[in-house]
C-alpha cells in the first residue's frame, strides 16, 4: 500500500503523461539533464507534506506542496513554456480530486528562471497546493 502523497502524484504524472504528448520528455523526477535535442521538458518535484490539522476525531487534513517544472529550449524559452502550463494545468484541474484520491488541488506560485549554464534554456515552476485526508492510523 502506498501513502496519499504517493498515490496523488501518481496520478498527477499520469494525467501529464497522457496522450496527446504536453512535452518532449516527462519524467518523475529528474536524474539527468534536460537532453539538447529536447524543446520542451517537464519534471515534476515532490514538495513538502506540512503538519496536519485534525479535522474530527480520527481524521487528520493534510497539504501537499508539489512543484512541477517546466522547460523550454530555444530563442524565445519562456514563450515555448508558456502553453505548456496552461495545458498542464488544464488536464490537472479537469477534476481537482483526481478521482477521489484528494480533496481539492489549489495552484500556487509561479517562477521563471533560466539555467545558468545554459542560456537558451528556461525553466518554469508551477507549484500545487494539494489538500487530503487521511484516518489517524495512515499517512
Amino acid at each position: 500500500m502506498s501513502t496519499k502523497p504517493e498515490l496523488i502524484q501518481t496520478a498527477i504524472f499520469n494525467k501529464l503523461s497522457a496522450a496527446p504528448p504536453l512535452a518532449g520528455v516527462i519524467w518523475r523526477s529528474r536524474l539527468r539533464p534536460i537532453p539538447e535535442n529536447k524543446a520542451s521538458a517537464i519534471v515534476m518535484r515532490p514538495g513538502t507534506v506540512g503538519e496536519p490539522d485534525l479535522i474530527v476525531l480520527g481524521q487528520y487534513r493534510w497539504v501537499l506542496n508539489l512543484a512541477i517544472e517546466f522547460y523550454g529550449r530555444g530563442d524565445v524559452p519562456d514563450s515555448i513554456t508558456d502553453p505548456i502550463i496552461e495545458a498542464a494545468f488544464t488536464r490537472i484541474a479537469a477534476d481537482r480530486t483526481l478521482g477521489g484520491i484528494c480533496d481539492d488541488i489549489l495552484p500556487g506560485r509561479r517562477e521563471w528562471d533560466f539555467e545558468s549554464r545554459d542560456t537558451d534554456l528556461v525553466v518554469a515552476i508551477l507549484e500545487l497546493n494539494i489538500e487530503f485526508t487521511t484516518s489517524e492510523a495512515t499517512l
